[in-house]
């Protein structure tokens, strides 16, 4: 499924409807501990990842992007840690306002 996303871009996609993080540029692959958020309102928040799964356990692979070698997710990834899923579900409520999924649906 492509979202018109363009790899190496700066920019990133995070899902509405489902827990998972998108394959292309997730933050955690390129901001290790941590990231600065700034949203439409003018505020800006650090977040510190709190899960370890999320710093170092998401599946990666080099991309080669106008000769440069980036890093992605081998596919789309559903969190398995609560910390993990606590992290993805922080960044979404941050971009959409609201989870688009129940909570039930655990990881």
């Amino acid at each position: 499924m492509d979202f018109g996303h363009t790899p190496g871009s700066g920019d990133f996609f995070v899902y509405y409807l489902h827990p998972r993080w998108f394959r292309y540029s997730p933050p955690p692959v390129h901001h290790g501990d941590g990231m600065t958020l700034s949203m439409a309102d003018g505020h800006a928040e650090y977040w510190k990842w709190k899960g370890r799964e999320t710093v170092a356990g998401l599946p990666r692979k080099p991309l080669p992007v106008h000769g440069l070698s980036i890093e992605r997710l081998e596919g789309d990834h559903e969190p398995r840690t609560e910390d993990g899923l606590y992290d993805l579900q922080w960044l979404q409520k941050a971009t959409w306002g609201r989870l688009g999924y129940p909570l039930d649906e655990e990881p």
